[in-house]
C-alpha cells in the first residue's frame, strides 16, 4: 500500500486577500513502486465502496493528482 499520503489546501494569492471562488486541494501519495501505485488505481472496488465514493466525489472537481514513487521502486 501507500507509504505516506498528504492533502494540501492551496491558497490563492491572486485573489488579493479575497476568498477564491473554490478551494483547490492537492493529494500527494508516496508509493513503494509504480506497479503497486497502478494496482491500487485500477483495483476493482466493492459496490458499496463505489457508491460511497461516487456520492462523496459528486461535488468535487479533480484538477490534478500528484503521485510519487520511491527511488528504489
Amino acid at each position: 500500500g501507500c507509504i505516506r499520503r498528504q492533502t494540501w489546501k492551496l491558497l490563492d494569492a491572486r485573489e488579493r486577500g479575497q476568498p477564491a471562488e473554490s478551494t483547490e486541494f492537492i493529494v500527494e501519495a508516496l508509493w513503494p513502486s509504480q506497479r503497486q501505485a497502478d494496482a491500487f488505481a485500477h483495483a476493482e472496488r466493492p459496490e458499496d465502496v463505489r457508491k460511497w465514493w461516487d456520492e462523496m466525489m459528486a461535488g468535487v472537481e479533480a484538477v490534478r493528482t500528484v503521485r510519487y514513487v520511491d527511488e528504489g521502486g
